[in-house]
């Protein structure tokens, strides 16, 4: 089990008008879900103060305000929480996974990140098997979680599932 006090919490979420209350509960280590209306959770490690930046937050990905060329691939990235939370509109601690999968010591998972970061790991960005969230899972609990990806496929199976039941009332008619 890991060694610090954020064991299984999922937070309430936080804006940018009161990040201040979501700096003071962080833990490094912690796995960070950011949401907004316009994407699918994006997520991050918290690795508290680094290359002389406070409540950094490394991640996989690109802001989604920046420009994206067609053959930009996503990068392991060192942004302050607020930083993101411009291209996001709510943040909060989501260790949920903690209850199904042993998480690492938060040194441990600092130094992973870190690590990832520095070396600048590449990125196969791909939604079901190489995203944000197993990036943030890896570096947590040491393997990949399809949590997020479970979630697409689900969403898509409804969808397929809804049209098939549509076809099956008109051709009945």
């Amino acid at each position: 089990m890991a060694s610090y006090n954020n064991y299984e919490i999922v937070s309430d979420w936080f804006t940018s008008e009161n990040i201040n209350d979501l700096e003071c509960k962080l833990c490094v280590g912690d796995r960070l879900e950011f949401t907004s209306h316009h994407t699918d959770a994006h997520w991050g490690i918290y690795v508290g103060q680094y290359q002389g930046i406070r409540h950094t937050v490394i991640h996989c990905g690109l802001l989604e305000r920046e420009v994206v060329l067609a053959n930009q691939k996503p990068e392991i990235r060192a942004d302050t929480i607020g930083r993101i939370l411009v291209s996001s509109g709510k943040v909060r601690i989501n260790n949920s996974s903690d209850t199904d999968q042993t998480a690492n010591d938060s040194q441990l998972i600092m130094e992973i990140a870190k690590k990832m970061h520095l070396d600048k790991t590449p990125s196969d960005y791909n939604l079901l098997s190489e995203n944000c969230e197993h990036f943030a899972n890896y570096c947590r609990y040491g393997a990949p979680s399809i949590e997020q990806a479970a979630s697409a496929v689900g969403t898509f199976w409804s969808f397929l599932r809804s049209v098939i039941g549509k076809l099956d009332l008109k051709m009945s008619h």
